[in-house]
């Protein structure tokens, strides 16, 4: 009984992770993904009026520690 569980909880995993977009196994690419996230292309299923606006706070401390700036921060 309990090897089926095992094998069922190992299968279930093999398979979130080959095939659910919300898990991702990348230890050599980008350590920081969620910066090239486009705003311009929603990212849920329903988007309600959704505009980038940069928030200057957030704009200033990344320039601060000298985090790379948003891509639509220069064009907007």
């Amino acid at each position: 009984m309990v090897g089926g569980v095992c094998v069922m909880a190992g299968s279930y995993i093999t398979y979130a992770v080959f095939t659910k977009s919300d898990v991702v196994v990348n230890k050599s690419g980008n350590p920081w993904p969620w910066q090239n996230v486009d705003s311009s292309k929603p990212q849920k299923l329903i988007t309600v009026q959704q505009a980038y606006k940069p928030i200057p706070e957030l704009e200033a401390l990344r320039r601060d520690i000298g985090s790379p700036a948003h891509p639509r921060a220069a064009s907007s």
